[in-house]
């Protein structure tokens, strides 16, 4: 979790875009995008989730756990959800779920982001949950509070 070279807005538009779901925390005093997952699917058997990320400002609340909980919770449906991660934070996987297994990846590194993002230190209160950019989401919007994040509105 960790993403050195954040997408440009209008990159992540397009992510958020092609996603078959998606979670986004919203920091409430500046409207920013603070965290987000994402999962592609054939919305029948099987779903991936090839983003969760979290901006450096923002870790430590609980964000990444919540927004995996949702997602995870908004995929249950389906037989498989997949993702892959470095073998360091396989156990915050494991905490919420999920269970380590195998697996063959091709990266084109040379396709990577590059665009630089700031943000202050914020405090994020909502979360909210959607599927291709309805405008309507999922879930409610969350409250997120120092000692537990997530507890709803």
């Amino acid at each position: 979790m960790g993403w050195g070279n954040p997408p440009s807005p209008e990159t992540h538009l397009r992510i958020l875009q092609g996603s078959y779901r998606f979670v986004l925390a919203i920091d409430d005093e500046t409207g920013n995008v603070v965290s987000f997952i994402s999962a592609i699917s054939d919305g029948v058997l099987a779903a991936f989730i090839p983003n969760l990320e979290v901006l450096p400002a923002y870790k430590g609340n609980g964000i990444d756990s919540e927004l995996v909980r949702r997602m995870l919770d908004s995929l249950k449906h389906l037989y498989s959800i997949d993702l892959i991660c470095d073998e360091d934070v396989q156990p915050f996987y494991e905490r919420l779920g999920m269970w380590r297994y195998s697996g063959m990846v091709y990266r084109n590194y040379d396709r990577t982001i590059a665009s630089k993002s700031r943000i202050g230190s914020r405090k994020v209160r909502n979360v909210i949950v959607g599927a291709n950019l309805c405008v309507r989401p999922l879930l409610s919007p969350v409250r997120l509070s120092r000692q537990r994040c997530c507890e709803p509105s």
